[in-house]
């Protein structure tokens, strides 16, 4: 899938992706057993990383979905991860550059965004969301109070649970992810409203 810019969409549809965006972030359903939204982890009150100071401070994880099990990473901010290229090698500088994760789990060369492909690894990963597949997240989607805002944003049909499934999760991961668009007309709004865009 193309990365999707939201630039040229109307504000009525940026508004519905921000609404999508929140609702799913706060969704407690989005997990198994049901409880655990993506805001445990990332929450936008301390910059969407982990609520909890000293578990911060010590680069430590969080408990998931499944009682007792404990997630494989510290949950890393999604603030500002958006503006993080596809891993590639900068051969002017000799150094590697983009993706989200020393490990390389999020490069962003699939959706050609590294904060979208880190998305979708809670929801798979059995110490964090604990959803036993792609399909089961799309039918949770597709029940949600918001399906109809998703697809208002991506599209009649694009809550496909049955035929194209894969295309679905990245266009819920994309949904989770604040895109750059998004950023910049909140800077832009906040410009305005300061004068200048600083305190």
């Amino acid at each position: 899938m193309p990365f999707i810019s939201f630039a040229g969409l109307g504000k009525d549809l940026i508004e519905s992706n921000g609404t999508v965006r929140q609702a799913s972030l706060f969704d407690t359903k989005l997990s198994s057993p049901e409880g655990q939204s993506c805001a445990v982890c990332h929450d936008p009150e301390v910059g969407f990383t982990g609520p909890d100071a000293e578990i911060n401070k010590a680069g430590a994880v969080y408990e998931g979905a499944a009682k007792g099990r404990f997630g494989n990473r510290k949950p890393p901010t999604s603030s500002y991860g958006g503006d993080s290229p596809v891993l590639h090698f900068d051969k002017r500088e000799k150094v590697w550059v983009g993706g989200m994760f020393w490990d390389g789990r999020a490069t962003g060369k699939q959706l050609k965004d590294a904060l979208a492909e880190q998305a979708q690894g809670p929801f798979l990963n059995p110490l964090e969301q604990n959803i036993p597949d792609s399909r089961t997240i799309c039918i949770m989607v597709k029940n949600a109070s918001y399906a109809s805002l998703f697809e208002q944003v991506w599209g009649k049909g694009s809550l496909d649970c049955s035929n194209n499934v894969s295309s679905t999760y990245d266009r819920i991961a994309r949904s989770i992810a604040p895109t750059r668009d998004r950023r910049k007309q909140t800077l832009s709004a906040q410009s305005t409203i300061t004068g200048s865009g600083r305190r």
